[in-house]
C-alpha cells in the first residue's frame, strides 16, 4: 500500500509540473530566422532587435525552468519577429533602410482602411510597432497599480469601443497591454497580457466575436509618458486598441 501511495503521488507531481515551452521557443526562433532572411536586420533593425531579445530571454528562462515566463517571452518574440519581417518587406518596397518616416500625418491614405469597411477613420497614429493604426473612436483604458481589473470608467470606455466595432464589422483589432516601469520585465509582460485579456473578454461579453480580436503584451517597454512619477505611471498602465489593416 505504501508503495502504491508513493507511486500515485509521483504521478500527480509529474502531471502537475509545468512543461518547457519547446514548441513555442522553436516557433519564435523560426519566425526570427524568417525575419532575418527577409532583411529585417537592415530594413527593420529596431523591430528585429526587440524580437531577438525576447527570443533570447525565452531560451534563458526555459533553461532556468521558468517556463511560464519563457512561454510569454517566446510568444512575444514570435509576434515581434513576424512584425519585423512585415515591416522589412514594406520598407524594402519603399527603398528605406530605417523603417522611419510614416507618421500620423501620412496615415490618412493608409491602404486597406476602406477595404476593411471602416466608416470613420479619424486616424491619430500608429500602433506600438507600426503594424496597425490607432482610431480616435477606440478609446484607451487604464488600470490601477499591479491590477488588471476593469474600473467603471474602463468599462464605460469599452462599451463605446464595442459600439464602434459593431458599426465596423469587418475591422479586426489588436489589444495591446502595457505597464508602468516598476517591476521586472517578465512580471510586467505577464501583467500586460492579463490587462489585454481583460479588455478582450469584456468586449466579448458585450457581443464582439473573439476572432476579431488578438492580444499582445508589451510590458513596460513602450511607455506613453517617459516620466518617473505617479502621473506618468498612471498613464502608462493601459490597454491600447489598434486596427489591423493587413
Amino acid at each position: 500500500m505504501k508503495k502504491f501511495i508513493i507511486t500515485v503521488l509521483s504521478i500527480v507531481m509529474i502531471a502537475g509540473c509545468p512543461k518547457p515551452p519547446i514548441k513555442d521557443i522553436a516557433d519564435a526562433k523560426a519566425a526570427l530566422e524568417s525575419a532575418k532572411l527577409a532583411g529585417a536586420q537592415t530594413y527593420a533593425p529596431k523591430e528585429y532587435s526587440s524580437a531577438e531579445g525576447y527570443v533570447q530571454k525565452a531560451q534563458v528562462d526555459s533553461d532556468n525552468r521558468q517556463y511560464d515566463e519563457a512561454r510569454i517571452n517566446a510568444l512575444t518574440g514570435k509576434k515581434l519577429a513576424d512584425d519585423a519581417k512585415q515591416t522589412a518587406l514594406e520598407n524594402k518596397g519603399k527603398g528605406s533602410g530605417t523603417g522611419e518616416g510614416t507618421g500620423p500625418e501620412q496615415m490618412n491614405g493608409t491602404p486597406g482602411m476602406s477595404s476593411i469597411g471602416v466608416t470613420e477613420t479619424s486616424i491619430v497614429g500608429k500602433g506600438s510597432l507600426g503594424e496597425g493604426v490607432v482610431i480616435k473612436q477606440l478609446k484607451m483604458i487604464h488600470f490601477g497599480f499591479d491590477d488588471y481589473s476593469l474600473s467603471n470608467e474602463a468599462q464605460a470606455a469599452l462599451m463605446d469601443n464595442a459600439q464602434w466595432l459593431k458599426s465596423n464589422p469587418a475591422v479586426k483589432v489588436q489589444i495591446e497591454g502595457h505597464c508602468d516601469e516598476r517591476g521586472s520585465e517578465e512580471y510586467n509582460l505577464a501583467l500586460g497580457e492579463k490587462r489585454a485579456v481583460s479588455g478582450r473578454d469584456y468586449l466579448i461579453q458585450l457581443g464582439l466575436q473573439a476572432d476579431r480580436m488578438s492580444v499582445i503584451s508589451y510590458g513596460k517597454e513602450r511607455p506613453v509618458n517617459p516620466g518617473h512619477d505617479e502621473k506618468a505611471w498612471a498613464e502608462n498602465r493601459r490597454d491600447e486598441f489598434v486596427v489591423i489593416t493587413r
